[in-house]
């Protein structure tokens, strides 16, 4: 008998390099931004869809970054001088911005 395990994905998937680009970008047009954001989102949601999850997120690609809600509604951040984080392991070569 197979054996089933139970897991759940809350929170923000990695962004692809071409969106942290398009972001930091500022030639970028909004719905240049959106129009890529939505084409990952698509991707984000079908590779969940094929591994079977029963409900998929998003990956809060929109975002940009883990807690842009947080500081974009809160006066009084100043990230100009914030410490660039990367990740190793798979996805490595994407930066956590």
């Amino acid at each position: 008998m197979p054996e089933h395990y139970r897991a759940d994905h809350v929170g923000s998937f990695l962004r692809p390099a071409e969106l942290l680009a398009a972001r930091s970008n500022t030639g970028t047009t909004p719905e240049e931004l959106q129009a890529l954001e939505n084409l990952h989102i698509e991707r984000v949601v079908a590779r969940q869809r094929e591994l079977g999850f029963g409900f998929v997120t998003d990956g809060e690609l929109r975002r940009r970054n883990f807690m842009s809600d947080f500081t974009d509604a809160v006066d009084g951040f100043d990230l100009g001088d914030a410490v660039a984080r990367t990740w190793s392991g798979q996805g490595a070569e994407q930066s956590a911005a």
